[in-house]
């Protein structure tokens, strides 16, 4: 249910906005050849040759070593730290996660990119005007042997057999230097249950 409200935008269509916020994700770099943070990666692609394993690796890496601190401070909330500014503090929001994910999947070979979501109204961005102020998220859009991968470094304990699985998020917006328009995000059958119940009677 949409909620009340008045909005005003500078932007004609999502396609002008997407480009905006482009080159704040930008991974070349950013990463320091010889550094911790470059041997992290490394070590991810000399155990993992296969795409998807890489990537799955890349996203638990950034899960599990750097925690989840929101940063709403100055430059409108939209600049992320650097990668290796995250790798030192060893904490970030979804904007310097995102980034993170960008840069390690970057070195990796993975093809992918930004993309703005709204974690609690994301069906009706359609019907809003475009604004960032519509989007509350980043996550990241990575696509192996065609087939899209929305992965959120914020989140926990994702697992290689449902990195596929599709966030609830119902639309979301693409970062390009090139533009894009809002994208549906696809209905997948999850590939793990959400839970597992087992019964046992006793009828004695």
């Amino acid at each position: 249910k949409r909620p009340p409200g008045l909005e005003f935008s500078t932007f004609a269509t999502w396609n002008d906005l997407s480009p905006t916020t482009a080159p704040l994700s930008a991974t070349k770099g950013t990463i320091k050849e010889g550094g911790t943070l470059a041997a992290e990666i490394d070590k991810i692609a000399r155990a993992n040759r296969d795409p998807k394993a890489r990537t799955a690796a890349a996203l638990a890496f950034v899960q599990n070593e750097i925690r989840y601190l929101y940063n709403g401070l100055a430059n409108g909330n939209y600049v992320p730290q650097t990668p290796e500014q995250t790798w030192t503090l060893r904490y970030g929001d979804c904007k310097a996660k995102t980034l993170l994910l960008l840069a390690v999947l970057d070195r990796l070979g993975i093809d992918a990119q930004p993309a703005f979501v709204s974690s609690q109204l994301g069906n009706l961005l359609p019907t809003r005007l475009p604004a960032l102020g519509a989007f509350d998220h980043v996550v990241v859009q990575a696509r192996i042997d065609g087939t899209d991968y929305w992965l959120d470094g914020t989140t926990a304990g994702i697992h290689i057999d449902d990195l596929a699985d599709v966030p609830p998020f119902g639309y979301v917006l693409p970062v390009a230097a090139a533009g894009h328009d809002l994208l549906p995000l696809p209905v997948r059958k999850p590939a793990r249950p959400d839970f597992s119940l087992s019964l046992t009677y006793d009828q004695s």
